[in-house]
């Protein structure tokens, strides 16, 4: 080999182990479930949403007053490929395959099944966070008071969080 490989190489292991050694694999894991959130929560809305049409006679891919409805399933088909193609795969290889060997027929269900539990909970987090501080502007305190009153568990750190502060954001 190289000495330019081995260096790459050493450069390699050292970012890895800097990355693994940060709060950076955690951040991005919320962002995966907030991905899979999305996914869920756009196909829950359009599900119930081709239901109201359809209650009322339109079906809405033959309807040419709901263009923008049209345009909108469109998108949702995409983003669900696009989904399904790029981020699905690394969520179930961080969970449902992580640490298999191709001679092992049954995959990790009880961390696949984890991952789409805290899915779940964002969602819910997310819709009641709304609906308990839209239009209540000492709502979203009492609930940030809240968490930060429970212990870390260690996963972030409060500067993780705090840089996502609108006057902080970078």
């Amino acid at each position: 080999m190289s000495k330019k490989t081995d260096v790459a190489k050493e450069a390699q292991r050292e970012i890895r182990a800097e990355i693994m050694a940060s709060t950076i694999p955690e951040e991005l894991k919320v962002l995966y479930l907030m991905a899979n959130a999305t996914e869920l929560m756009s196909t829950q809305a359009f599900i119930r949403l081709k239901r109201v049409f359809a209650r009322h006679g339109y079906t809405i891919n033959e309807n040419e007053l709901l263009t923008g409805i049209n345009q909108y399933c469109r998108f949702i088909k995409m983003a669900t490929h696009h989904f399904f193609e790029r981020i699905d795969p690394q969520i179930q290889n961080a969970t449902f395959f992580a640490g298999r060997y191709e001679d092992e027929t049954t995959g990790n269900v009880a961390a696949y099944d984890g991952f789409n539990g805290d899915t779940s909970e964002i969602c819910r987090l997310v819709l009641l966070y709304v609906d308990r501080t839209a239009r209540n502007n000492d709502g979203f305190a009492k609930v940030f008071k809240t968490l930060r009153q429970m212990p870390s568990s260690g996963l972030l750190k409060d500067e993780d969080i705090a840089k996502y502060k609108m006057k902080d954001f970078k």
